[in-house]
């Protein structure tokens, strides 16, 4: 680098952009190294170069002030790094507006400065950069490729570790910091998973001449937004381009592609806060929001991505602040059952939380992660009671949806999925495939080494179980429809989905699920193509890297293509044979109830381990039978919970869990 520099200067003369370009460089080097007044002496050369060559309003001008603002930290001149970052900052934020990756990393930046200087200062850049987060994962990142999508989530985990422990170590002093890292939070939560209507496309098998001509003005309309990212506001303008009237435009055009882009809950999932929850809630209950967040090690300035790791915001109360507590769990908890380990589970994910909610009549629970596998109903507490025993307990996969009103059906349509041919699908022809439905090829979605590792759990289920329940509304004179063997198929699901809305429906079909084959893959993240449930067929796909070409229906019903269900109107889902193992992550069975949920329903019922079909399907019966009475999900949920924890183990309740 000092040659080329040398003969940059020889040639093209001092201050060049040339000089420019490799002395930043140079500064760069210096400080990685650690050899930060080498790279002081280097950024302090970019900046004068730079306002010769650009200007004092150029981005050029920007970052030089950015970089040199970084390195006046590192050797401590205080005064010198605050007047560079914040001058930098407020050039980039009239250069390119608020929403943009420069205000994101300059706010970033400006945030680690002031955590030992300005704590009130560091939180305003941390909640500047955790915005601009939620804003980007929701409207553009979804437009990236797969690789830019990784590398981004990847980052932006990384400062909400940093920004969770900032919290944490300053929440004594800084109280407001726990309320604002959890409105961040909050929100983050909704938009880590987004419809990935990009690498859906591809796997379109029969899509019609309108779903085409709507791609393509989403093709378009979406590159022209990735390219305005890239400008300063004049730029835009001189090209003509408006970001917020374009993503406008493309919202539009989405809602043209998928139903889930016009469904409320998934356009109410965002934005949010605290305080607006809180006005939802008794006097006397209680809300407890987990997050998997990476470790900042502060100390050493790195981020351990190791699982387990959570902070839990609890607010007890309608009028009380929300507290912020730190658990981690070990490995004896991650790598064993719930049944198995009951008194671990205790001591690692409730004691640290008891106290706080000792008085609660309700607790309103939002798990994340690994979390997501815990039955709470059944967790011990410091006395000889289930949790279950001391409080009413509401499942949440968003808080955003947290309501105390009970969720009315009418239940009058049945719809039943169940005891699929796993080897044998519906044979048909191209023009029959509907139109969203998606054609993967297994090796797609793992290599074979992978789906020989994770076979699907063919779960024991029969036909009499299933006209045991549909009994219970045929005596009603309710409408029912069931898809059985063949029948049961990915096929018919979008079928009877586009003819009508149905309020309850029960797929009694297991699980497929695999782990991430990627090395990149950002912590606290699941692929929405590795899980999803075997239909008719699944198994002869599953064993095979690619379909013949006959086939059309794969069987594998992703959680990723859950998104392209006509799901509206349904209030309840019913899922009695999932069941998830000490092997499967935890954000996969959260991937899943996402995809159901922002699709349009309701509330989920799902089984966390295995029940026998006797006690499966005396639970069943004897909830349907009361939700023909009260029309209330949730009031026949509890009366049936109650009426089986008088009777029998919580090996049987336990672990049927219902969720919103």
């Amino acid at each position: 680098y000092q040659d080329a520099l040398q003969h940059s200067v020889d040639l093209y003369g001092e201050k060049s952009w040339s000089e420019a370009t490799l002395r930043d460089d140079l500064g760069s080097i210096y400080f990685e190294l650690g050899r930060f007044d080498a790279s002081l002496a280097e950024r302090k050369k970019v900046k004068e170069i730079a306002e010769v060559i650009w200007g004092p309003n150029h981005q050029e001008f920007a970052y030089a002030l950015l970089n040199l603002g970084k390195t006046y930290a590192k050797v401590g001149d205080i005064a010198s790094a605050r007047e560079n970052l914040e001058t930098a900052f407020s050039k980039l934020t009239k250069l390119f507006g608020e929403n943009h990756f420069r205000i994101y990393d300059s706010a970033k930046e400006l945030a680690i400065f002031y955590e030992e200087v300005d704590s009130k200062a560091a939180l305003e850049k941390y909640e500047i950069a955790g915005n601009f987060i939620i804003n980007y994962m929701k409207e553009v990142m979804p437009l990236l490729a797969s690789i830019d999508r990784t590398e981004f989530k990847n980052e932006f985990s990384q400062l909400m570790g940093r920004f969770a422990h900032f919290t944490f170590e300053n929440n004594s002093t800084l109280p407001e910091a726990v309320e604002g890292l959890q409105n961040i939070l909050l929100n983050y939560k909704s938009v880590k998973q987004i419809p990935d209507l990009a690498g859906m496309s591809s796997y379109f098998k029969n899509p019609s001449s309108d779903l085409r001509k709507s791609f393509s003005k989403w093709q378009t309309v979406r590159q022209q937004i990735v390219n305005a990212q890239s400008m300063t506001i004049a730029e835009q303008k001189e090209s003509d381009l408006n970001i917020t009237a374009l993503l406008d435009q493309l919202a539009q055009i989405q809602k043209e592609i998928l139903p889930v882009f016009n469904s409320v809950n998934y356009i109410n999932s965002t934005p949010t806060e605290i305080n607006r929850i809180k006005t939802r809630i008794g006097a006397n209950d209680a809300i407890i929001d987990f997050y998997e967040i990476p470790i900042f090690d502060k100390e050493n300035n790195k981020t351990d991505n190791s699982p387990g790791n959570y902070y839990v915001f609890v607010t007890p109360g309608r009028s009380a602040s929300s507290k912020l507590i730190n658990i981690r769990l070990n490995k004896n908890t991650l790598e064993t059952e719930q049944l198995n380990n009951q008194r671990n589970y205790y001591t690692q994910i409730w004691q640290p939380i008891e106290s706080e909610t000792g008085t609660s009549e309700k607790l309103f629970i939002c798990p994340d992660g690994f979390i997501h596998k815990v039955s709470f109903y059944s967790l011990p507490t410091s006395g000889d009671e289930l949790l279950a025993d001391q409080h009413e307990i509401f499942i949440y996969n968003d808080l955003a949806k947290l309501s105390i009103n009970d969720i009315k059906t009418n239940a009058d349509q049945f719809f039943v999925a169940a005891v699929p041919d796993y080897y044998a699908g519906d044979q048909l022809d191209l023009e029959d495939v509907p139109n969203l439905m998606l054609r993967i090829n297994p090796v797609e979605i793992a290599p074979d080494s992978i789906r020989t590792e994770y076979q699907i759990n063919q779960l024991p289920a029969s036909m009499a179980e299933i006209n045991t329940l549909t009994t219970i509304f045929t005596k009603k004179k309710k409408a029912v429809e069931i898809k059985n063997s063949k029948e049961a198929s990915k096929l018919n699901i979008h079928k009877a989905l586009k003819e009508r809305s149905w309020p309850v429906m029960q797929w009694s079909l297991p699980l497929f699920y695999v782990p991430a084959v990627d090395s990149l893959e950002a912590p606290g993240t699941f692929n929405p193509f590795h899980c999803g449930f075997a239909l008719a067929g699944s198994q002869t796909a599953w064993k095979n890297d690619s379909l013949p070409a006959e086939v059309q229906d794969d069987g594998l019903l992703t959680a990723e293509e859950l998104y392209t269900l006509e799901l509206s109107g349904t209030d309840l889902l019913v899922l009695p044979l999932i069941s998830t193992s000490s092997t499967m992550n935890g954000q996969a069975l959260f991937s899943l109830k996402k995809a159901f949920f922002d699709a349009g329903v309701d509330e989920l019922i799902y089984t966390l381990w295995p029940l026998s079909e006797t006690d499966r399907t005396s639970f069943l019966q004897l909830f349907y039978k009361n939700l023909l009475k009260s029309g209330s999900i949730d009031q026949a949920f509890a009366k049936t919970q109650s009426k089986f924890r008088k009777k029998s183990d919580a090996r049987v309740w336990g672990g049927i869990v219902l969720s919103r």
